[in-house]
């Protein structure tokens, strides 16, 4: 990724080899040629071959004023496709290679450089056969980063002259999903062919379900939250209705006994009678505090 944003997507200019980003570089500069025009592009698939001509019974290079217009062209198409390649390596590939002058050489050099010979290429592919069928999704990986691993080994399995099918890709990210997705990894299987459906419509139908489970779980946790703040609250303001029937029931008990005590000085004492408005005053008050 460092690579691509130093690099820049500019198609002015051809992608810049750094040594470690040749498979990105690889397909950006497939693009780039083609850019140019789709002959440049056959020109480093085919090959370029100097004019020669035979004299005195030895094949000599073809003086370039002798060119037909289709040799010139020929040429031409050449000189684009190794001018971008050119342009597109740093200093120290430019050096190992400046002797070369046709593009379908030069293109090849450089995949023996940086993926090795058929031997190699193969090995590399076993490798990344085997990455693939053991890779699995992360129980904290979201639905875009795992698809986003999946489309990587694919892109390097199409670099390496052997791409997956889509239908392949498909099923296995299907079958690889963590716990979370098996109830809509199913949904998807039973409901649809999946051998018709590609890989980026099974990440959006995955991305969906995603979005719509956190948001689920998103309002779960609020109304969670807002019940336990409410227990707290009635637990530090409020007494509990427990709480309430003992003071009420012991402000009674305080009540009568008052009530047998001051009754003893009679209904006609106006003493007794001021003490017993003043007690229900007081009663009235402390029930309606609680």
């Amino acid at each position: 990724m460092a690579d691509m944003i130093k690099d820049g997507g500019s198609s002015a200019r051809p992608p810049l080899l750094e040594g470690t980003n040749y498979p990105y570089w690889k397909a950006r500069m497939i693009a780039y040629i083609k850019s140019i025009d789709e002959d440049v592009w056959l020109t480093v698939l085919e090959g370029w071959t100097r004019p020669t001509i035979e004299l005195e019974g030895k094949m000599l290079d073809k003086p370039e004023k002798n060119w037909t217009d289709k040799e010139k062209k020929s040429s031409n198409l050449n000189s684009k496709a190794l001018n971008a390649i050119f342009c597109g390596v740093n200093l120290e590939e430019f050096s190992r290679m400046s002797a070369i002058t046709s593009a379908k050489e030069a293109w090849e050099s450089l995949e023996i450089h940086y993926e090795g010979t058929d031997s190699v290429r193969i090995a590399k592919l076993q490798q990344l056969m085997t990455k693939f069928e053991l890779i699995k999704m992360r129980d904290d990986e979201t639905i875009l980063e795992y698809g986003g691993k999946i489309r990587k080994l694919a892109k390097e399995a199409r670099l390496l002259g052997d791409p997956f099918p889509e239908n392949r890709l498909v099923r296995k990210i299907l079958r690889s999903l963590n716990k979370k997705f098996s109830v809509k990894s199913i949904v998807i299987t039973e409901a649809n062919n999946i051998d018709k459906m590609t890989l980026n419509e099974v990440i959006g139908s995955l991305c969906t379900f995603e979005t719509e489970m956190e948001a689920e779980i998103n309002v779960s946790s609020v109304n969670d939250q807002n019940i336990a703040f409410a227990g707290e609250t009635r637990k530090e303001g409020q007494p509990s209705n427990e709480n309430l029937d003992e003071r009420i029931d012991d402000l009674s008990k305080g009540f009568n006994k008052l009530y047998r005590k001051f009754s003893k000085l009679g209904n006609s004492s106006k003493y007794g009678a001021k003490k017993m408005r003043s007690l229900l005053h007081n009663k009235k008050s402390a029930m309606s505090w609680v």
